[in-house]
């Protein structure tokens, strides 16, 4: 699936708006897979399987390249952050809204019910889910999109030792570690710690965003990184293939065109990149996008909020019920940035320094002293 608080760049000087045109098409590809290839398949609810499902259904690839956008994007922004500013900045980030998709979830498969899909809801499981930890210690998550919020964690969790133990200038030896790890433990890793820690099944995309940045910033001799490219390029190659046969399985549907398409998306995103960073293109509508992008990661948390309205599929023709839920969740994603994200994003970075403050030199302790 950035100030942080108000989940985008606008407010640092390094704001590439070409990212926001990225990062909300990517979330819209994925809300369109789910609601008009996925749910018909498993679920057997929204339109019947067409010209346009036969394409949409590679959209799951673009969470790959979101991973790869996260990689650059965390990067750039950790660089020049302490150890507390990092860790402050991606809580009130994350939290808030993943707290109400939390609570939207749960009080939806307790009122609606189950699918086949969803775990039984209880009330054990949503205060596990409410901490975002849930799948480190062998939990079940709520919401199926919240895989992707532990493998940001684990990302998260990786960059803050490297801020915290200086690391910077031994980065891309740390990468190339990080790469022969990756090699050796495979795409498909048994459960475990070590498997959410360092996350080898999609780390490829992640290095990626990482080497670009290195790239951009001329940090690394150029053979080195060219090198680190090819391997982390390769690796990832390897994750598509095998998460295009899981898609196959789960779908009972072939994908004779994943491995092409992916390869042509991570490419042509990365080049965007590339030349955004560097004021190389200019996009139209740069206001839209912006605004656009600032819903971003309220649209992927939320929007199997909306596949409820796919059930009116027997009721009203074609596509129709698919625009609905569509119009329903980016309204539920405005409304949940300007009300929950904002406000929840600020009170957050208020609140947690004083809590980091207050855990460093507790009163009790300083009373037992005395």
């Amino acid at each position: 699936m950035k100030s942080i608080v108000a989940g985008s760049e606008h407010s640092r000087s390094g704001y590439l708006p070409g990212v926001d045109m990225i990062r909300f098409t990517t979330a819209l590809a994925v809300v369109l897979f789910h609601f008009v290839y996925s749910c018909p398949r498993i679920l057997h609810i929204g339109p019947p399987i067409g010209a346009f499902s036969k394409v949409i259904r590679y959209g799951y690839i673009t969470v790959d390249i979101f991973f790869m956008i996260s990689g650059y994007m965390i990067l750039k922004s950790a660089r020049h952050k302490s150890l507390r500013e990092f860790v402050v900045a991606r809580a009130a980030r994350l939290y808030p809204v993943y707290w109400l998709s939390c609570l939207l979830t749960f009080a939806g498969l307790r009122l609606w019910g189950t699918t086949s899909i969803s775990p039984v809801p209880t009330t054990k499981l949503l205060l596990v889910n409410l901490t975002m930890l849930q799948e480190f210690f062998g939990q079940t998550s709520l919401n199926g999109v919240f895989w992707t919020l532990t493998v940001e964690l684990a990302f998260y969790f990786l960059v803050a030792m490297v801020i915290g133990c200086r690391l910077w200038s031994y980065l891309l030896p740390l990468i190339f570690g990080w790469l022969a790890v990756t090699m050796v433990a495979g795409p498909e890793p048994p459960n475990g710690l070590f498997k959410h820690l360092l996350f080898p099944g999609y780390s490829p995309y992640v290095i990626l965003g990482m080497l670009l940045y290195l790239y951009e910033k001329r940090a690394g001799a150029p053979a080195l990184l060219y090198t680190a490219m090819l391997l982390a390029g390769g690796l990832a190659i390897r994750s598509l293939r095998s998460e295009g046969f899981r898609m196959q399985i789960y779908h009972h549907d072939p994908e004779p065109f994943q491995l092409a398409i992916a390869v042509a998306l991570f490419f042509g995103v990365g080049l965007l990149l590339l030349l955004s960073s560097r004021k190389r293109i200019a996009l139209p509508g740069p206001r839209i996008w912006a605004t656009l992008g600032k819903l971003t990661y309220s649209l992927y948390l939320l929007h199997n909020v909306g596949v409820g309205i796919l059930l009116l599929q027997g009721h009203l023709p074609g596509y129709i019920p698919v625009f609905l839920a569509l119009a329903f969740v980016m309204l539920l994603a405005w409304g949940a940035y300007r009300f929950v994200e904002v406000p929840g994003g600020n009170a957050l970075q208020r609140l947690l320094p004083k809590l980091l403050d207050y855990l460093k030199h507790p009163s009790w302790r300083s009373a037992e002293v005395r």
